[in-house]
């Protein structure tokens, strides 16, 4: 045992004392052949107390609880081969002592992702909600590119889109980007190609082409393009210099010079993300490139109108094969088809060939080309003409007869294209927007639009720096929390998990329906609303069992007349009596009896609520919001035992009315001493159009009512006491 610990101590504490950055270990430090657990136990305690951190033991010797709070921990673990090795807290990963671990994949490394997604939209829907914005929502739109994971879009009351101040109607849009490795964005990554970029990477020019795409997409023309948020919990790789902020290439150019971006941060107002909640856990940036930058001119360098004019011209002019292996060609062939500039034609040969040719569209100059396929024209005929062998060729006639050969690949994809296009109707829509997103996944690059001139594609460029915004925000879970917090403000009464889990469960399953479906500001109002009925009716639950039990514990038994019984059954059961009025001496020997029979009669006792009016002042807002839950049946018992104004009362009884808006499902008790009150209750009816039972006068109803003592000592003081209070109780003897 011995010999264990001096092995112990010279191989592993040393090892360890040497290491300053204990809690930063990225691998494990050393292992040692057959320990002995007992004999370690000393030496495990001086390394805790040394090093000031946790120490787990696991492996065959069981699997701990990790407290990953903690600022740092060991992990000593056993290996098959009886040998541990020393883990820290950044890569401890707990094991099974049953079965090991296991690689993971799939829900485990998307997930948090999609529901970083949910959260933002939460966000988004909440903070439209607060700011009283009328607005609709579309998630995954993939006209959007890669900015679908969010569009915002302001409307008006009825959910048809407005113009604002400007005369534009203005949409917001938002990428949501997760992650739960710990990195930072860093110069390369923003600064990469378009197909250099890997799928989850920050690359400007993949969001810059996105930007375009939506810019010059039909469906969104007719919108002001106000921002595009890429959200993240990856922050940037910032460098501070006082209050300046920038972030820098690693490596140096050729000439020495610092390849670096300036970076701002933002302060002005954002309803979305510039909120209490979230200060000091969210920043706002927007990235200011120079012109001169590489970074500008690699987004500007994207081939101009006027290089893909000439590109395309010199195949027409010495009609060379034009296919994917031609940069320009690759890249925007999308556009050249859907412009109506080319088209392919299918050879009659008995070996399958395709050539490419200009259509009539473009030569004759169709009035229905779009602006830059008109442009293009001039600049493709300019630069034809330049490279004519003979003056007779420079004719659009000779053009329209030239054929150019390409691959099958390329003729086989745009005979299909061609053949959606021909047809009439919607369908054909779907089958291009297959075919375009069929090639936007073979080539990552593929432009669906024709490029601009260089001055338009800087202006371009500079637009969508102006309207980029880089958002960082906490981890999803923190998100979470975040957004339950808020919404603890609204329902301070309610756990907030609840309020969270009806919305994300709301939210989700809208994400999920099979067609896009825009989620307007009246359907989550209703949400909202629907959820706040059901706290309400949770909170009224409790209040009104309560309320039972103490009816019951007034330790008396009362029984109705069989006549006066079928009366109230009447009243519950028949769909056109809503109201039922009971004045009487002793309200709460009525309420007692009508509890009773309502717990024999209803199951769902969730639905009844009787409340003294002391309660029903008190929480006026739940009851109003039950009642005005339009699917619901309720009950709702109003017992006045109290010395309250009988203004006050009307003034509720007024606002139940009002709420219950005719909905027959909703049905009405009023108990009371207070005749005039009644009898206001009985007009007020009227007014609403409430359907009534004739109203009970108190002679009748006490009459019918037999009173039974218990022998008790208790139940006889209990009840003496309450004689007291009440004074008018009439005491019959069986």
């Amino acid at each position: 045992m011995a010999n264990h610990r001096e092995v112990f101590e010279k191989d592993v504490l040393k090892e360890i004392e040497s290491r300053q950055d204990i809690k930063d270990f990225d691998e494990y430090v050393k292992c040692m052949k057959e320990p002995n657990i007992v004999g370690d136990l000393t030496v495990i305690q001086a390394i805790s107390s040394m090093l000031q951190c946790n120490i787990y033991l696991t492996g065959k010797y069981g699997q701990p609880f990790i407290d990953k709070s903690l600022s740092n921990f060991i992990v000593i673990f056993y290996t098959k081969k009886d040998r541990f090795q020393f883990g820290t807290k950044k890569n401890w990963t707990p094991l099974n002592h049953t079965f090991g671990n296991h690689r993971t994949g799939g829900l485990k490394n998307s997930l948090h992702g999609n529901m970083y997604q949910l959260k933002l939209l939460l966000l988004f829907l909440k903070r439209g909600l607060k700011y009283h914005q009328n607005f609709c929502l579309a998630t995954e739109d993939t006209d959007a590119a890669k900015f679908d994971d969010i569009q915002y879009i302001h409307t008006d009351a009825k959910g048809n889109e407005i113009r604002e101040a400007d005369g534009k109607i203005h949409i917001q849009f938002l990428q949501a980007k997760h992650a739960q490795i710990s990195r930072k964005i860093t110069y390369t990554e923003l600064s990469r190609k378009i197909k250099e970029s890997a799928k989850d990477d920050f690359c400007l020019a993949k969001y810059y082409k996105s930007y375009k795409d939506i810019k010059r997409h039909e469906k969104f023309r007719r919108y002001y393009l106000e921002k595009f948020y890429i959200c993240t919990n990856i922050p940037l790789d910032l460098i501070e210099e006082g209050n300046r902020y920038y972030i820098e290439c690693k490596n140096k150019q050729e000439n020495g010079s610092l390849m670096r971006i300036n970076v701002v941060l933002l302060n002005d107002e954002d309803i979305f993300f510039d909120v209490e909640k979230l200060k000091g856990t969210v920043k706002r940036y927007k990235l200011n490139i120079d012109e001169s930058s590489d970074i500008f001119k690699q987004l500007t360098n994207a081939t101009t109108l006027q290089l893909l004019a000439e590109n395309i011209a010199g195949h027409f002019s010495i009609l060379k094969k034009l296919d994917g292996t031609n940069e320009n060609f690759k890249k925007f062939q999308t556009a050249l088809f859907k412009e109506k500039i080319i088209k392919v034609i299918k050879g009659d040969g008995k070996k399958t060939y395709y050539y490419l040719m200009l259509t009539d569209e473009f030569i004759t100059n169709n009035p229905e080309l779009c602006p830059e396929a008109k442009m293009f024209r001039t600049m493709f005929f300019d630069a034809y003409k330049k490279q004519c062998k003979s003056v007779y060729d420079e004719t659009w006639e000779k053009l329209r007869t030239r054929k150019l050969n390409t691959s099958n690949s390329v003729g086989e994809k745009w005979i299909d294209y061609q053949k959606a296009h021909d047809k009439e109707g919607t369908e054909n829509n779907a089958e291009i927007d297959e075919i375009k997103q069929k090639c936007a996944k073979e080539n990552e690059e593929d432009e669906f639009y024709l490029p601009l001139t260089e001055e338009g594609e800087k202006l371009e460029v500079k637009g969508f720096l102006q309207q980029l915004i880089f958002v960082i925000t906490p981890d999803e879970k923190k998100i979470g929390k975040i957004i339950a917090s808020e919404l603890g403000e609204q329902y301070s009464l309610c756990d907030t998990d609840f309020v969270a889990n009806h919305l994300f469960g709301y939210v989700m399953d809208w994400m999920k329906q099979p067609i896009g479906l825009y989620l307007h500001d009246t359907e989550v109002d209703a949400l909202f609303t629907s959820i706040t009925a059901k706290i309400s009716k949770l909170m009224l639950a409790g209040v009104s069992k309560d309320y039972r039990t103490k009816l019951q514990n007034m330790l008396f038994k009362s029984t109705f007349e069989q006549s006066l019984y079928d009366k109230v059954q009447y009243f519950l059961e028949s769909p056109s009596v809503q109201l039922l009025l009971l004045d009487e001496t002793m309200p709460l020997l009525s309420a007692a009896k009508i509890s009773e029979m309502l717990q024999k009669k209803i199951i769902e006792m969730d639905n009844v609520i009787i409340v003294p009016t002391e309660s029903a002042f008190a929480m006026k807002n739940e009851i109003l919001s039950v009642i005005q839950a339009e699917n619901s049946r309720n009950i709702l018992a109003v017992i006045d035992d109290s010395e309250y104004e009988e203004e006050n009362l009307f003034e509720l009884c007024t606002s139940i009315f009002k709420a219950a808006k005719n909905n027959e499902k909703k049905k009405f008790i009023f108990i009371s001493n207070k005749s005039d009150f009644i009898k206001k209750i009985d007009d007020l009816s009227n007014h609403f159009e409430i359907l009534k039972l004739e109203t009970w006068k108190k002679e009748e109803f006490n009459q019918k009512i037999k009173i039974e003592i218990f022998e008790d000592e208790n139940v006889i003081m209990d009840l003496i006491n309450f004689l007291i209070d009440r004074v008018m109780l009439q005491e019959e003897t069986s």
